[in-house]
């Protein structure tokens, strides 16, 4: 496990630890397409994995615009990438600072400001937009992108949330661990992501309209016959043997 796991605690029985994954998903037209899945180590910086897996997306989709939350939102390094790459992006921010928080009680509907990081004294300039959806929930976003309107910004930022559920669906192809190893938890969740893929591809080739489940279920049935074999109740692979 070593750094990999995010914190365990020993004297918890039957505790694996948590561990982080980091995955760059395309939506477009009502398809979620996973990129890029990886597994982060304590203290790792994600800069090194991300931005060539950025750069290689853009290139697939140049009009493509990079959703982030807050996690994102605050690290300076993450605009200066995403302004290298010529990306375009927004991103949910926290607001911390005094002034900024002055600006918003006073009705800014968009202000901008230094985002400064203390440790590299690296510095960013944010444009900020402050938007409220139709539940009076307030969002502010930082973005590059010009002459569109907070509703429309925000709009395109909750699509952000097709991210959150396609973990959802890929739990939905029902293969769980509690493995420690996170070589096992990456595989996991790996092929799950790449059996959700298969699902979404076999809906618009197919006039067949297969539940998720139901279809992991038939690939599975088509490999064992493939292979010779049938997986038994629990889970153990037998094969006919000539």
């Amino acid at each position: 496990m070593g750094k990999f796991v995010h914190g365990y605690r020993t004297d918890t029985p039957g505790a694996t630890g948590s561990f982080c994954f980091l995955v760059v998903s395309l939506c477009c037209c009502e398809i979620r397409i996973p990129i890029a899945l990886t597994m982060i180590k304590v203290g790792e910086r994600y800069r090194p994995w991300l931005e060539p897996v950025l750069a290689s997306l853009l290139k697939l989709a140049p009009k493509a615009v990079i959703l982030a939350d807050r996690g994102f939102g605050k690290a300076t390094w993450f605009y200066g990438m995403l302004e290298q790459l010529h990306a375009k992006y927004i991103v949910r921010i926290p607001v911390r600072k005094k002034e900024n928080k002055n600006k918003i009680a006073a009705g800014a509907a968009q202000f901008q400001y230094w985002m400064k990081e203390s440790k590299t004294n690296n510095k960013v300039l944010l444009t900020v937009h402050v938007v409220r959806d139709n539940k009076n929930r307030t969002y502010f976003l930082a973005t590059n992108i010009q002459r569109k309107s907070g509703k429309h910004l925000l709009a395109a930022y909750l699509n952000r949330w097709d991210l959150e559920n396609i973990f959802k669906d890929a739990d939905r192809v029902e293969l769980p661990t509690s493995s420690r190893n996170p070589l096992m938890r990456l595989y996991c969740a790996v092929l799950s992501f790449f059996l959700f893929t298969l699902w979404q591809l076999q809906a618009i080739l197919s006039r067949t309209v297969w539940s998720l489940r139901g279809f992991v279920k038939k690939l599975i049935t088509a490999l064992c016959k493939r292979l010779s074999c049938v997986v038994s109740a629990v889970g153990e692979i037998q094969y006919h043997l000539p």
